[in-house]
């Protein structure tokens, strides 16, 4: 999976959740929280999954059942403890997921994704980063105030977009050129990913990634 193919892959999700392809800014800010979460699902133990046809763009997760195991539509995996993590038959499928979860889901999530997908077309990671911070908020970072949350994982998204050879767009919504490079290995992003630690959440089972709240 090169960035260019992971970039289209986005663009065809988006589509499909939002009803109309994105502005570049927004798919150069989901492609690279996309990249930091899982690499597009090839990183550490979500390449596991890939190698068996099993993806996960986002990390999502939830808790395991009483006795253990893991419901259909879900594989066993470890995060802080012992987790199941959501998986799809394609990329496409996994993006999907990863967009709605993102930007489009309901219930208590409503008001947070509503505010992230319109930090996300307004092309500023840094709004990007607060707005993912609305309650329930859909990751948290190391211990520190709302500002310094915000501020690292902005820069982590700064580096994915680096990372994956883009331009990060302005505030504005100005769009980001497309990418120009699929050598970079993603590990570079997820890098940085270890020191922020994110979360995720979702109505019916999505929990923070590394806390099961299901």
């Amino acid at each position: 999976m090169t960035h260019a193919e992971a970039r289209e892959i986005l663009r065809r999700a988006w589509t499909r959740v939002h009803g109309s392809p994105p502005s570049e800014g927004a798919l150069t800010l989901a492609q690279a929280i996309a990249n930091l979460e899982t690499g597009y699902g090839r990183a550490g133990q979500f390449g596991a999954l890939a190698a068996r046809g099993l993806y996960n763009w986002g990390a999502l997760e939830r808790q395991r059942l009483e006795d253990g195991t893991c419901p259909p539509g879900t594989e066993p995996g470890s995060d802080v403890g012992q987790v199941c993590f959501y998986v799809f038959r394609s990329d496409e499928d996994a993006a999907v997921a990863f967009l709605r979860t993102l930007t489009a889901a309901g219930g208590r999530n409503a008001d947070r994704a509503r505010a992230t997908l319109g930090a996300l077309q307004g092309g500023d990671a840094a709004a990007v980063a607060g707005a993912m911070r609305t309650p329930p908020a859909y990751y948290e970072g190391p211990p520190g105030s709302e500002a310094e949350k915000q501020a690292a994982y902005a820069h982590a998204i700064r580096s994915s977009i680096a990372a994956a050879g883009n331009r990060e767009p302005s505030a504005g919504g100005t769009p980001a050129a497309r990418t120009t490079s699929a050598a970079v290995p993603v590990v570079i992003a997820l890098a940085a990913l270890g020191a922020f630690g994110l979360w995720f959440y979702r109505e019916g089972g999505f929990v923070a990634l590394g806390r099961a709240v299901a």
